[in-house]
């Protein structure tokens, strides 16, 4: 798109110049041609050719070849006078006024250049004949009187006659260019090409006659003016069978004619008087390009509306052959007769002699039972109350009586004196039987719904007692599931046992020491205050101590709830760090934790999470078991994506056999004799209820295993 606009504007700036050149050529002989004929002095002509051909260029070509009009009437006023303020005044005045006029005729007026329509005739010869032609006039006559060339009181003469001559230009010369160089093309048979050469030919013949002095026109003294008129039939056949363009250039023919005779004193406009001949010869010049204009204009559209109803009525005839509706006109609805297509015979199955197209016909064939219907529709509808459409029954020739459809529109006369009703009538009888058919299908239809329905809210009833029943059971499975989460606690914390026993012997054993200690002290009656100070002290520290390891054993054994929060996973992690701690020293293992410092968040229940990560970290501990190795680690690390929070918990165990990978979080699945084999089962279940799963899967470097916990990860404020 962009190359074709540079294109363009490549091919506008190239051919500017040329044709600036050639229109200020064309614009420069046009006006010495005119000048040629100056009468009241050597600058006003009756006959300025340049005011239409200046004109018809800008409206044609664009406003932009202005500067070809200036330069070629300023060269032309200053070789007349050689006075530069003049030649200035008047260059000026004939270019503002073809501006203006382009300007005007385009813009406001929107004048079609073919001058087909009489409407752009009219616009040409008021606006830009009698209007737009004041301009020049003006601005001539302030620069001739700046110039001293002409006097106060020859103003209004020389002003009335400039203007008289710029009306001929524009008149003539401005619409023969507009329609020939028009881009509408011809359509002219070769008889037609003959007869625009007769047509010709005679205008020579009659020119030679009327303005060549081939026949004398003064007898006498007394001229013969109608023999000048001799050319107007030959103008009328021009624009009747040649349109404008023959209008306009028959109009130029006879303009050169006149004008040549003008010049060379023959013709009938030839007298004394110069002033006189002048006027004569205007009046004839300006008549004829109206009269040919006007005829042309009307012509064609008197063709072109002939040749629109051609076609319309061709679309008529077509439509209503290959319609299969009838189409009828009631002309006046107080007359009996009525106008109807050949179709409407035929859809009563008569020939068109055998039956009277009148209203009293359709009333006669029209079946009893919808004859009083029809007559008080049509004059509801007369009336201006209902439209004109209903169904009735006619008796054909051969099939009896069928169904029909019936349309109509009323169109008034313009006093409302009549009344006229036009419309089409279509054949409906298998159409009516099949509606009908189809309305007793429908009430089959709707009887079979109705039982249908009777038993689908049966069917309804069990199903909504089976869905309570299964709601039941959903809800007793959802208990046996939380109870048996409950008893995976209960056995984790059972099998910790030993690790809290030993854990509590510590601080019991301690406070059964300082307790002797204080008693032997109060024995000996020394002046042991400070020690019984600092063993009841002890004493104190050890039990809270103990406290708190009852206190962690009640939180994880007690019975959670299924509602969730959004929390931190290093903070469930950091909860039961002392529980993991106690038991892995037990165990000698050292556990090494890796908490992801950023947002780490996940919905979830926190002791649920608690207790899967526990049964992890237990699973990793009894895998080292057999592991000969002094030193033995887990490390329990907590990382995030944009979708997923992970913990993990890695040992240095024997790993996973190949055969356990598939079956490890199985229920009662266990790689250990003495396992039941429902902790990884009980944890897989925990996680996928919060969306979330567990993998298990061997070391990178060979040694152990790696149990992941993967839950979704949310936003603090979801």
């Amino acid at each position: 798109m962009h190359a074709k606009a540079e294109v363009n504007r490549f091919s506008i700036s190239a051919t500017y110049p040329l044709l600036l050149g050639v229109f200020a050529l064309l614009y420069y002989l046009s006006l010495r041609i005119s000048l040629s004929l100056a009468l009241v002095n050597e600058y006003i002509t009756l006959f300025n050719v340049a005011a239409g051909i200046g004109l018809a260029i800008l409206i044609r070509f664009g406003v932009r070849y202005w500067p070809a009009i200036f330069f070629a009437a300023y060269l032309t006023f200053y070789q007349v006078d050689s006075s530069y303020s003049l030649a200035l005044f008047l260059a000026v005045g004939q270019t503002g006024q073809a501006v203006f006029g382009a300007w005007v005729l385009l813009r406001y007026c929107k004048l079609n250049n073919g001058l087909e329509r009489i409407q752009d005739v009219i616009i040409l010869m008021v606006v830009g004949a009698a209007l737009v032609t004041l301009v020049y006039p003006v601005i001539a006559v302030i620069g001739m009187l700046a110039n001293h060339v002409i006097t106060s009181t020859e103003i209004l003469f020389v002003w009335l006659n400039a203007w008289l001559g710029e009306i001929p230009g524009v008149m003539i010369f401005a619409s023969v260019l507009l329609v020939w160089v028009d881009r509408v093309r011809w359509h002219y048979t070769s008889l037609r090409y003959a007869e625009a050469c007769i047509l010709f030919a005679l205008f020579i013949f009659f020119g030679g006659v009327v303005f060549f002095g081939w026949f004398d026109t003064n007898i006498d003294g007394y001229s013969h003016y109608p023999v000048a008129y001799i050319f107007f039939p030959l103008l009328a056949w021009a624009a009747f069978r040649f349109g404008p363009r023959g209008a306009t250039a028959a109009t130029v023919v006879l303009a050169c004619f006149a004008l040549w005779s003008l010049v060379n004193n023959l013709g009938p406009f030839h007298r004394s008087s110069v002033y006189e001949s002048h006027i004569l010869t205007w009046l004839c010049m300006v008549t004829a390009a109206g009269l040919g204009m006007v005829l042309a204009a009307d012509i064609t559209q008197c063709i072109r509306t002939r040749l629109a109803l051609i076609k319309s009525d061709e679309r008529l005839s077509l439509a209503i052959n290959g319609s299969q509706d009838g189409v009828w006109d009631w002309l006046n609805v107080k007359d009996d007769e009525i106008w109807w297509s050949p179709r409407v015979y035929q859809l009563l199955g008569y020939k068109q002699e055998e039956l009277q197209s009148s209203h009293r016909s359709l009333l006669e064939l029209m079946h009893p039972d919808d004859r009083a219907r029809y007559l008080a529709m049509l004059e509801k509808h007369l009336n201006g109350d209902v439209n004109y459409n209903i169904e009735y029954r006619l008796q054909t020739k051969h099939l009896g009586y069928r169904w029909f459809h019936a349309k109509a529109q009323m169109v008034r006369s313009a006093n409302s004196a009549t009344k006229r009703l036009a419309g089409s009538l279509s054949d409906i009888h298998d159409r009516k039987h099949i509606q009908e058919d189809i309305a007793k299908l429908n009430k089959q239809l709707e009887e079979r719904v109705q039982e249908r329905t009777k038993d689908l809210s049966k069917i309804n009833m069990e199903l909504r007692c089976q869905i309570a029943e299964r709601t039941k059971a959903e809800m007793h499975a959802m208990q046996l599931q939380e109870d048996l989460i409950r008893i995976g606690r209960f056995s984790t914390m059972g099998e910790m046992t030993t690790s809290f026993a030993h854990e509590l012997h510590q601080p019991l054993m301690a406070i059964v020491n300082y307790s002797q200690a204080s008693l032997l002290d109060l024995d000996n009656n020394a002046d042991k205050r400070k020690n019984i100070q600092e063993y009841l002290q002890a004493i104190s520290e050890q039990a809270l101590r103990s406290g708190k390891i009852v206190k962690r054993l009640r939180e994880f054994s007690k019975k959670g709830s299924n509602n969730k929060h959004i929390f931190n996973i290093n903070y469930i992690l950091q909860g039961i760090q002392p529980l993991l701690d106690m038991e892995a020293e037990q165990h000698a293992i050292i556990l090494n934790y890796f908490f992801d410092a950023d947002d780490s968040f996940v919905k979830a229940n926190e002791i649920q999470i608690q207790q899967v990560i526990s049964n992890l970290v237990r699973n990793g501990m009894e895998a080292m078991e057999e592991k000969s190795d002094q030193t033995k680690s887990i490390v329990i690390k907590t990382s995030k994506d944009d979708d997923y929070v992970k913990v993990a918990v890695q040992d240095q165990g024997i790993g996973l056999k190949e055969a356990d990978k598939s079956r490890v979080l199985e229920s009662f699945y266990s790689t250990k004799t003495y396992g039941v084999g429902i902790g990884l089962s009980i944890s897989n279940t925990i996680a996928k209820a919060h969306g979330g799963s567990i993998k298990i899967f061997n070391n990178e470097s060979g040694i152990g295993a790696t149990a992941e916990l993967v839950l979704p990860r949310t936003g603090i404020y979801d």
